[in-house]
């Protein structure tokens, strides 16, 4: 889709209808503040009470995901090194995945991905003896999709809060633009609800779809 005059259409074009969390403000810049749940909310797993009924169980399952994804189809692995050393910790020798094989005991190789046996690490994860160790682990990755839900998608309402920024924010220090490419991907792919069609929502942060947030005076945000 082009568009000449991006800032002028972008509420009427772009704006959604599904934020719950997070609403349209103006944030004192004379500006609508259009944040990522505000956009892509229907997309993204909401952050329910943990305590209410299935809720701790789904994200069970997701982390469990997450753990495993270095064997998953490449559009669902976690590559990003932030993800996968900062929030979920991935990798056969990291304390996550041997935590999981004890379900699977005798079982090596290849034959440890398999569904069935995936089945089995999510149930054992969900043992309420292990939900003290699961719990700092489930929260982290819970407040890493939160703080991606709230930075705007127009850099002009907050430079420094946007999802251009995000990265940079978190790792304290500069990032290249593939970098935060990767952090976004990710992001969807820990943070979904429903898995779209063609991976990553229309219009999310990617290298092609730069260009719709930035004016075109600017060429990356200082």
């Amino acid at each position: 889709m082009a568009l000449n005059n991006f800032w002028a259409n972008f509420v009427a074009l772009f704006i959604g209808t599904v934020s719950i969390t997070y609403a349209a403000t103006t944030d004192g810049v004379g500006r609508y503040g259009i944040r990522v749940w505000d956009q892509f909310g229907e997309k993204l797993k909401p952050l329910k009470n943990l305590n209410d009924d299935g809720v701790w169980d789904e994200w069970v399952d997701r982390w469990v995901d997450l753990v495993l994804s270095h064997k998953s189809p490449d559009h669902k692995k976690i590559k990003s090194n932030y993800w996968m050393n900062e929030v979920i910790e991935i990798g056969e020798e990291k304390e996550n995945e041997q935590f999981l094989n004890k379900a699977i005991p005798n079982i090596t190789g290849d034959d440890k991905y398999k569904k069935e046996n995936d089945d089995q690490k999510k149930a054992l994860a969900k043992k309420p003896e292990n939900k003290p160790f699961l719990l700092p682990k489930i929260e982290k990755l819970r407040e890493e999709c939160k703080y991606a839900y709230g930075k705007y998608i127009n850099p002009d309402a907050n430079p420094k809060e946007s999802w251009f920024k995000a990265l940079e924010q978190k790792s304290k220090k500069s990032i290249t633009d593939d970098e935060n490419y990767a952090y976004w991907k990710d992001v969807y792919i820990a943070c979904y609800n429903k898995w779209d069609k063609n991976n990553l929502p229309s219009l999310w942060m990617t290298k092609e779809n730069k260009h719709l947030y930035l004016p075109k005076s600017k060429q990356k945000i200082n």
